[in-house]
């Protein structure tokens, strides 16, 4: 996961940890839209004159990347900014949030010098615009409206909604944005590969994920081997996923319970497919009607 642009010779000389700072600046300022000491300081475990000498090279290296506020206390974009470290791609930024340890979730970049060789299988990646997704992330950042233009292919032309973004989500396939919808009155999904336009507000959302219901229910999904397979069977697939006395729980949020499903390909009619082919079933099938059927 080498992601550090290494054509400033300034640059690549520092020390690979400074490297590291410094390309987190610059991430912050690409996708969150500002950046201060205190970010640096907490993601790296740094002081105060180390995170302000952190600033200051990236200034003399990028002197048109940054400004700083006044009114927020941190450095934003300039009207000149182009990335410098990164590659400032929709791709990088999936991958950088794809990298981050459940231990650090707080951690919006991720960088080591060194991994083994690694190949991921993935599907067939989708056309996301840059602008697109600096837009939403910082509209989640700072919890304000969005006006975009989307297309359903439950309708036939596009709708121009105003939303309120408070996640990102990738369904391993595609990524999605959970927002809460005017038009709908609702939270839905909208795939990010679908929204044809979009303009960022200046207006606070009154839609949060504290009011997500769907969001912030958290439910258990349970995993069985096929009962049309032997004994000896089950127990493969026991021990292939885990299981504790025979069955494998996944606790997810309730508004994710259809991708996770889909993910496994349990669910509707699982249980008439072949057993060999099949292999497991979904075990609690009623109890999660409600958000699946």
């Amino acid at each position: 996961m080498y992601i550090l642009c290494m054509h400033y010779k300034k640059y690549s000389n520092l020390k690979w940890e400074i490297r590291q700072r410094l390309a987190s600046i610059e991430a912050a300022l690409l996708w969150k839209g500002r950046v201060n000491r205190k970010d640096l300081k907490e993601l790296f475990g740094i002081g105060e004159i180390q995170a302000a000498k952190d600033f200051s090279k990236y200034h003399e290296l990028f002197p048109n990347n940054m400004v700083y506020d006044r009114i927020i206390k941190s450095h934003i974009p300039s009207d000149r900014f182009k990335p410098k470290v990164l590659k400032g791609t929709a791709e990088e930024f999936f991958r950088l949030l794809q990298s981050v340890p459940p231990s650090r979730p707080d951690a919006t970049i991720v960088l080591l010098n060194t991994l083994p060789s690694v190949e991921i299988v993935c599907p067939g990646e989708r056309s996301y615009e840059n602008k697109t997704l600096q837009i939403i992330n910082q509209a989640i950042c700072d919890r304000l409206k969005v006006v975009a233009q989307y297309q359903s292919m439950s309708t036939e032309v596009e709708a121009d909604l105003i939303l309120s973004p408070h996640a990102l989500v990738y369904n391993g396939f595609r990524w999605h944005i959970r927002a809460y919808s005017e038009k709908h009155e609702d939270y839905r999904d909208f795939l990010l590969a679908r929204i044809r336009s979009i303009l960022p507000t200046q207006d606070i959302a009154d839609q949060d994920a504290r009011s997500d219901s769907l969001w912030n229910e958290m439910v258990d999904i349970i995993i069985l081997p096929h009962p049309g397979l032997s004994a000896s069977q089950s127990r493969v697939i026991e021990g292939d996923y885990g299981m504790v006395d025979g069955a494998y729980k996944h606790t997810t949020r309730g508004a994710l319970v259809g991708y996770f499903l889909q993910l496994m390909k349990v669910g509707i009619g699982d249980k008439e497919r072949e057993a060999r082919v099949q292999q497991i079933i979904l075990g609690n099938r009623e109890e999660l009607s409600p958000y699946i059927f």
